[in-house]
């Protein structure tokens, strides 16, 4: 898989509109499929029909939740509302990438996400300026963090957040203003984990932390996460501002030149449980959960497979956040299944039949945030395969029985991190084996 794969599928949906807005243009090996979700361009369709979202997928999610726009903006969808617009920016662009899942519901352990002013967050030697620029949301609500004497180490922070042990990810949105430097950590009780980036080019200049991210988000903005572990369930949030060169260690930036309010602007901090961030959840005064997104589809527009020679194929393309995601999760029972899911670096494509499990793994994936996934899979009576990026891997051809599904929804990105689902097509009838060379080509 490749980091941020934009147009991989242009050709494909060229094409849709010429074929009178039938699912012609997502056949492979000449094979027209009887599902398709393609999130984004927004055409679906069930039973070789045209369809919509609603009358494909059931989705759900108990809470409102963060997506972009065309725009660039934070927005908020309702409880409810399935993200279906979200935007990616590609370092010159904001582009539509499809249907914005998150498989796990999460909570910003920051109680004051926006307002850095308060006394909840704790100020050494710095000073915060409120709403002094736009922010991501697109208003001016970003507060400027600036040292106000030179030489001295600069930084505030936030805790102590009682949480659980284990991995936990704090970030928060940061720009270049008349400083362009940013050292940003995670303190679990024992030492400090950190990251220091370069706000001209969001290069990371230094880090102590074993896993961190910074995301281009547009117009100068970039979100910067560090994930800690801890055996202790108190830890605290930390940043300061500081220019290129400047030196730094584990309590900051030791060498800063103060000069007036010179500084960089915040906005948006979020600490949360497990190894990714996902997607801002603004908090004034207490935490705040975002539910998990459920996508589910159901049995009825499911194309069982008919025939002597059961079969069906898949295909999955996605931006993903992580590692360890679930993909697809068809399961009827502990002994009839079947699931396609990432590792650590790498895909597993299994059925189980009876309780006769048969797997094939391969391919390559590199966790980060918006990793292009292109992949499917074959599964029949007598066969499980899979594809990944335009290359078919090895056929197990072990495999006596079908898994015994009917009845069975399908759920759609059960878990992991966040996915900007962007296509989820499906073969079965009499035509569902659409054999090597097609998940080769919907996978490329």
């Amino acid at each position: 898989a490749q980091l941020m794969g934009y147009g991989v599928l242009d050709f494909r949906r060229r094409r849709a509109s010429g074929f009178g807005g039938s699912l012609l243009a997502y056949a492979a090996n000449s094979i027209t499929p009887q599902l398709v979700a393609d999130f984004k361009e927004g055409v679906y369709g069930k039973n070789s029909a045209l369809s919509t979202f609603d009358n494909v997928l059931n989705h759900a999610r108990s809470s409102a939740a963060t997506y972009v726009d065309s725009a660039g903006l934070l927005q908020t969808a309702a409880s409810g509302v399935a993200r279906e617009n979200h935007h990616v920016y590609n370092g010159s662009a904001w582009v539509k990438e499809g249907y914005l899942h998150e498989p796990e519901a999460a909570t910003n352990l920051v109680t004051y996400s926006q307002d850095f002013t308060g006394s909840s967050w704790t100020k050494l030697n710095s000073t915060v300026i409120s709403n002094a620029a736009v922010s991501p949301d697109g208003t001016t609500n970003a507060d400027k963090l600036y040292p106000p004497s030179s030489g001295i180490r600069s930084r505030i922070f936030f805790g102590p957040v009682t949480s659980t042990t284990g991995e936990h990810t704090h970030g928060l949105y940061v720009k270049a203003a008349e400083k362009d430097a940013v050292w940003v950590a995670q303190y679990n009780n024992t030492a400090y984990e950190y990251v220091v980036v370069n706000l001209n080019t969001g290069a990371v200049i230094g880090a102590t932390a074993t896993l961190y991210y910074v995301e281009d988000v547009g117009g100068g903005w970039y979100r910067v996460s560090v994930t800690g572990a801890s055996t202790s369930a108190s830890r605290y949030l930390s940043l300061a501002a500081g220019d290129v060169g400047d030196t730094y260690n584990e309590t900051g930036f030791t060498n800063t030149t103060a000069s007036g309010t010179d500084g960089i602007l915040i906005y948006g901090a979020q600490l949360e449980a497990g190894s990714v961030p996902t997607s801002y959840i603004p908090t004034a005064g207490s935490t705040v959960t975002r539910a998990a997104d459920t996508l589910t589809l159901p049995v009825a527009n499911i194309p069982y497979p008919t025939g002597g020679s059961l079969a069906v194929s898949f295909g999955y393309k996605a931006l993903v956040t992580g590692q360890n995601n679930g993909f697809a999760n068809w399961t009827a029972d502990a002994n009839n299944g079947v699931l396609m899911q990432s590792g650590t670096n790498d895909f597993t494509f299994t059925q189980e039949a009876g309780g006769t499990v048969d797997s094939v793994t391969g391919g390559s994936y590199t966790s980060g945030i918006n990793v292009s996934v292109s992949i499917a899979m074959r599964n029949g009576s007598t066969f499980i395969n899979g594809a990944d990026d335009g290359t078919s891997l090895t056929a197990n051809t072990t495999p006596v029985a079908f898994p015994a599904l009917t009845g069975t929804d399908l759920i759609i990105a059960p878990s992991g991190g966040p996915q900007v689902i962007q296509e989820f097509i499906m073969w079965g009838g009499t035509t569902g084996d659409i054999g090597d060379a097609g998940i080769a080509e919907t996978s490329a």
